[in-house]
């Protein structure tokens, strides 16, 4: 297990993540202490940070998951993407139809969109239903269509 603290690499590639996001990395700051255990990153708090210190044993899963550090950079999972999107206004809101395609892991069409409160068009952005609930992450085209990035359905999927 490792401590990710402002001098580390991975709490670097964090926060170049959330900055990418248009948000400032001060929220890292609501999630408590950051550990790293393989390449998975976990929130944990003060309680129990000491206590997984304090025994000598390797845990396989501690805290809330945020995401997992790979090759090219930090991969938030949904938990962590929906943390993020109440610290936001960068969001589309989408149809029904266009949820469930997103939810099964397709991109969003331009006319799948029913409101763009995104402030700009190159940056990724929080995907919204119509009942204002996170669905996940998407990246803008030009042309208004927004690609799949990671939706909750990544869970179900996974399980299959």
């Amino acid at each position: 297990m490792k401590i990710l603290d402002k001098k580390t690499k991975e709490f670097s590639e964090i926060v170049k993540f959330v900055r990418k996001l248009g948000i400032s990395p001060n929220v890292l700051d609501k999630l408590g202490n950051l550990v790293k255990e393989s390449k998975f990153v976990y929130s944990v708090n003060d309680k129990l940070l000491n206590h997984i210190t304090s025994i000598d044993h390797r845990f396989f899963f501690v805290g809330t998951s945020i995401g997992e550090l790979r090759q090219k950079g930090f991969f938030p999972n949904p938990e962590f993407i929906d943390f993020l999107s109440k610290r936001s206004e960068d969001k589309i809101i989408i149809n029904d139809k266009s949820e469930w395609m997103f939810l099964c892991g397709k991109d969003i069409f331009k006319s799948g969109v029913s409101s763009d409160k995104s402030k700009d068009s190159a940056r990724n952005v929080f995907v919204q239903n119509k009942n204002n609930e996170n669905l996940g992450l998407a990246g803008s085209f030009k042309n208004g269509q927004y690609y799949h990035i990671l939706d909750k359905g990544a869970y179900v999927r996974k399980e299959i």
